[in-house]
């Protein structure tokens, strides 16, 4: 991935029962930035399988790895986890 370059990071959805998908970034890390979040949903069905996506912009030159966990927000434990290595150059 190039400097500048903005990229969506797509999850399964389930929110209908209270799950959605969150993430961390490692502390003081200068490569990319969140620019939004949104669910999407398949031909705008409901009852369809949603897909949450993230976008992001590398801002910096390096490597950063996203994690995700896809959690109730008043349960502690993870339902699943995922991560994404992101590597940009100039």
């Amino acid at each position: 991935m190039r400097m500048g370059q903005q990229f969506d990071i797509p999850l399964p959805g389930v929110p209908s029962v209270g799950y959605s998908w969150e993430f961390t970034l490692p502390p003081n890390q200068d490569i990319v930035v969140l620019l939004g979040h949104e669910w999407d949903v398949p031909g705008g069905v409901v009852g369809g399988t949603p897909t949450e996506r993230f976008r992001f912009r590398a801002v910096g030159i390096g490597e950063v790895t996203l994690a995700f966990r896809c959690r109730r927000r008043w349960e502690q434990s993870a339902r699943e986890t995922r991560s994404v290595t992101v590597h940009v150059i100039r």
